[in-house]
């Protein structure tokens, strides 16, 4: 099956290459890929380099259903590059019952991409975490047999790429667009000879979180999801942002690598959303910020909605007006780990300070639990936990209710343990004092239930009944 799964991706590529290369698309765009539907309008783009360096007023970008039903030819205009044309395609309504090619064409030369759904697409980054491999999550090789089963799911992971200057596009990529299957989702020729894998740098795809969060949208919705995978390992927020992120809370370090190699790239892309797992490399932040309350929180709390906020500008100007200015973006907030930095003061940098998202500061944005899932016997590290499918649940569910409008898909039932260091997680440091918290969550909103001991609690549902949610501004 593996073999199989492979051959048909190969033959896939090599059918979608036909023509000549002077005219061709982007490497972040390939057959198999997922093109966002309607009623948002698909971007796509390449090069035509031979053709002088306005070329893209010489191609034309055809997209045919593969049934021969409907067909449309779209004039390309220059790209933001020399050299570079690009096409926004009609809103296409698309689904799994349909795919297309598109030929980009000039006088001389043309390049097709085949098997394309129109459906939505996901961007997934962050660090280690967001890179944790499905194959070693729990249940992982039963979750990687059962990727062939989700064959509307398509995957890409772009390579990690670190550069002083904005990338117009990646050189070459980790993996081109895949079908979903047990080949597609396993790097498991990377994996050392005793079977424990590799750590962080190595970690390519496909990530857990990402899959999981992709698959559960898929079967709730019905919709050709497409999965941007774009990660790397002990990186901090500010790898991620762009100049202009950074100087808006007043700093004047230069645009992070990890933007310019790796983000800037897929800027033309039209996309639903985002979601994210960062923060362990920003453990030991300075306390720069003055939070909503007036309290000080770590710096993160600004550099992250200032990225959240840079990506969404800057990705909806890329893809002229299509993808949405202020879409959905989801993160996980962090589990504790062994270590002696606590996440306590990131988990509440991640909201900016407020005690739920969305706020005011970071509208139209979800988040996913994962305080309750400490996992200290991890070979990877307690950093890295395994309950890799309630994290991709969680964001899912917030993601479905933010994006989709579908509310109440999960309860999440928190199982506060006796530990050293879920205790330290649980006893917060908002006040300076020692009072354990509760956090009572729906999908929108959560309330802090203080209790001035320094004893374990357990917390459970029937905590929360009866209690009146903070709601977000």
């Amino acid at each position: 099956m593996q073999l199989i799964g492979l051959f048909c991706g190969v033959m896939a590529s090599v059918i979608g290459a036909s023509g000549s290369t002077s005219v061709r698309f982007a490497h972040s765009y390939g057959s198999n890929m997922v093109l966002q539907r309607a009623p948002k309008k698909a971007v796509v783009w390449g090069f035509c380099s031979d053709l002088g360096q306005s070329c893209g007023s010489s191609v034309s970008v055809t997209l045919a259903s593969a049934d021969g039903a409907s067909s449309s030819t779209t004039p390309a205009s220059p790209g933001g590059l020399p050299g570079s044309w690009l096409a926004v395609l009609p809103a296409t309504k698309g689904g799994v019952g349909t795919s297309y090619n598109i030929t980009a064409s000039s006088q001389s030369s043309s390049a097709s991409i085949g098997n394309v759904l129109f459906g939505d697409v996901w961007v997934c980054s962050g660090q280690s975490n967001m890179a944790f491999l499905l194959e070693n999550a729990f249940n992982g090789t039963a979750l990687v047999q059962d990727a062939n089963n989700w064959p509307n799911i398509r995957l890409f992971t772009s390579k990690k790429t670190s550069s002083k200057v904005p990338l117009g596009e990646q050189p070459v990529v980790e993996e081109q667009w895949s079908i979903s299957s047990n080949a597609s989702v396993s790097d498991d020729h990377k994996r050392t000879e005793d079977g424990q894998g590799v750590f962080d740098d190595d970690w390519l795809y496909m990530s857990a979180v990402c899959y999981i969060f992709g698959r559960e949208v898929h079967k709730a919705t019905g919709v050709p999801i497409g999965l941007v995978n774009t990660n790397w390992g002990g990186t901090p927020v500010e790898f991620w942002m762009s100049g202009d992120a950074e100087t808006s809370c007043n700093d004047t370090t230069t645009a992070g690598g990890a933007y310019n190699g790796m983000i800037k790239p897929l800027l033309n892309m039209t996309i639903t959303g985002a979601i994210w797992y960062q923060g362990e490399a920003n453990g030991g932040d300075p306390y720069t910020v003055a939070g909503p309350q007036g309290l000080p929180l770590p710096r993160y709390a600004c550099h992250f909605p200032a990225m959240i906020a840079d990506w969404r500008k800057k990705w909806s100007e890329g893809t002229r007006g299509n993808t949405d200015a202020t879409f959905p973006f989801g993160y996980v907030q962090l589990a504790a780990w062994k270590s002696d930095i606590h996440p306590a003061g990131i988990r509440w940098a991640q909201s900016g300070g407020y005690p739920a998202v969305p706020n005011k500061a970071m509208p139209n944005v979800f988040d996913a639990i994962a305080f309750d899932l400490l996992d200290l016997t991890s070979p990877f590290g307690s950093v890295h936990i395994r309950d890799k499918t309630t994290v991709g649940n969680r964001l899912a569910a917030g993601g479905l209710a933010l994006a989709y409008g579908q509310h109440g898909r999960m309860r999440i039932r928190l199982r506060l343990q006796r530990d050293t260091y879920m205790h330290a997680l649980i006893t917060a440091g908002f006040n300076h004092q020692q009072e354990t918290t509760i956090l009572c969550v729906s999908v929108w909103s959560m309330v802090m239930i203080k209790i001035f001991t320094a004893q374990p609690v357990d917390a459970s549902l029937q905590t929360c009944i009866g209690r009146d949610l903070w709601q977000p501004p």
